[in-house]
């Protein structure tokens, strides 16, 4: 009987880390398309700086709020994890 209750519990564990990392793959994946548009919106703004020297202040100010969208985004996708993480954790405990 203690053998089959290790092999559940083992399997139960294995299902939970399983759906844990299918769920944090989906939201790398998510995560890295919206800081990839994020990114991809401060590269126009930079161009478009150097391409307009009348407004470049302007352009650079806009570039300047995409690049802290980004790593707002980044802090907000690791507090995430390590929350999620330690949840996991704790419940497989």
């Amino acid at each position: 009987m203690l053998r089959v209750n290790s092999k559940l519990e083992a399997l139960s564990i294995r299902l939970c880390y399983d759906a844990w990392a299918n769920w944090l793959h989906t939201a790398g994946v998510e995560f890295m398309k919206k800081l990839v548009e994020i990114r991809n919106q401060e590269f126009i703004c930079r161009e478009r700086a150097l391409r307009d020297s009348e407004r470049k202040i302007f352009w650079l100010a806009q570039a300047e709020e995409w690049e802290q969208r980004a790593l707002d985004e980044i802090a907000f996708h690791f507090r995430e994890c390590n929350l999620e993480s330690t949840d996991s954790q704790a419940a497989a405990r």
